[in-house]
């Protein structure tokens, strides 16, 4: 018996050391993973940590789990990525490295998070869990997710530190850097689906279909040319955003929405579409809409404002003999609601439903960005 005691502790010994062995390798990766990812994006031009010291972290996380601390992360840059380039910075950051799954990489943000993309305004928000799992054993490989909860945020200086509220919001992210596009060229492939639950909408305006959203989920996918870096008579692309949506729309870049399902007040909708830009860079495109209470949400978007009252009896009294159609066949299969399907498109800026003019929308502007933008948000 006092053999047997004996040869379970060493095999317990043994596996302590063990594990303590690869817990101790796996956080000096992590160290060495984080500190050659800081260097690279600093070579790229990226400013990372604002100069301060890339890797101020502390490991924990044993027996199962190797975990980096890291304190008030920091990213700035992207200038050739997205035209004006981007900055992010946190409170708090947990990068971490499961002895179970060692072929994924999670990510924990906690407290405060500042994103400005592009020329927009800063965007400040937090949520009591978000988590990132990155896959590993190569660029591109694979599927990003992203989960959070209870997420609060607004923009910066609007006196509403609560603009949009999400109860549950998670992401996956797919790439393909070989996607055969138009005509078989090959580009990069993104495919994005979104699901997210109970959105609070903004408080400081009045919403016509309530203030809150119940769901709104859907995926996108978006193929790009593999673009330029110079053209012959123009010199470099640069960040020049026109010269960027030029070559991007010439070479074919696409975005197809499908599936996207919305729930928000009295509207059901399911929707697929393919968006592209026109001659004058403008978004371009046509779809198709399966819409569930319709005549409730005209009346809700007339009584707000939204639309005119007399546009509103326009689409009833288009959409009625449709509608009657749809019910009778729904009769027959006994289904609780009728849905109308309607085509869509828009062009020149007008969002048009069954041929019926709605929505006129902005142009979009293409200006040059600014010579100097801050590094940090």
């Amino acid at each position: 018996m006092r053999k047997v005691l004996i040869a379970a502790c060493l095999v317990a010994a043994v596996a302590v050391v063990a594990d303590t062995l690869a817990w101790q390798i796996a956080s000096r990766q992590l160290r060495a993973g984080v500190e050659r990812f800081a260097a690279q994006a600093t070579r790229q031009g990226w400013v990372v940590n604002q100069g301060h010291d890339v890797c101020p972290c502390t490991a924990t996380g044993w027996p199962l789990e190797a975990r980096l601390n890291i304190a008030a992360p920091a990213i700035a840059g992207g200038d050739g990525l997205v035209p004006g380039g981007l900055a992010w910075s946190a409170d708090h950051m947990v990068v971490s490295l499961s002895l179970r799954h060692p072929t994924t990489l999670g990510v924990e943000v906690w407290g405060i998070e500042r994103l400005r993309v592009s020329h927009a305004p800063k965007l400040i928000f937090s949520a009591a869990r978000l988590l990132v799992a990155l896959p590993l054993g190569g660029a591109l490989q694979g599927a990003a997710t992203l989960q959070a909860s209870f997420i609060t945020g607004g923009i910066a200086g609007s006196g509403h530190p609560q603009d949009v509220r999400l109860d549950d919001l998670r992401l996956e992210l797919r790439a393909n850097p070989a996607a055969p596009g138009k005509g078989g060229a090959l580009g990069l492939g993104v495919g994005l689906d979104i699901a997210a639950h109970t959105i609070g909408l903004p408080d400081s305006r009045r919403w016509p279909l309530g203030g809150t959203v119940a769901s709104a989920a859907g995926s996108l996918f978006v193929w790009s040319p593999k673009l330029p870096f110079w053209d012959a008579q123009a010199g470099p692309l640069g960040s020049d955003p026109r010269a960027q949506a030029e070559a991007w729309r010439d070479g074919g870049g696409t975005l197809k929405i499908s599936d996207l399902d919305l729930r928000w007040g009295p509207l059901q909708l399911n929707a697929s579409a393919a968006l592209g830009l026109d001659g004058r860079l403008q978004p371009a495109g046509e779809g198709t809409a399966d819409i569930s209470g319709l005549p409730g949400t005209l009346d809700a978007l007339a009584d707000g404002e939204a639309i005119a009252p007399g546009l509103a009896a326009t689409f009833k009294a288009v959409l009625a003999p449709m509608q009657h159609v749809k019910l009778a066949l729904e009769a027959a299969v006994h289904a609780d609601d009728a849905a109308v399907r309607l085509p869509f498109v828009l062009r020149d800026n007008t969002l048009s439903v069954g041929q019926i003019p709605l929505i006129h929308l902005n142009d979009i502007v293409w200006r040059a960005p600014p010579a100097h933008l801050p590094a940090a948000p």
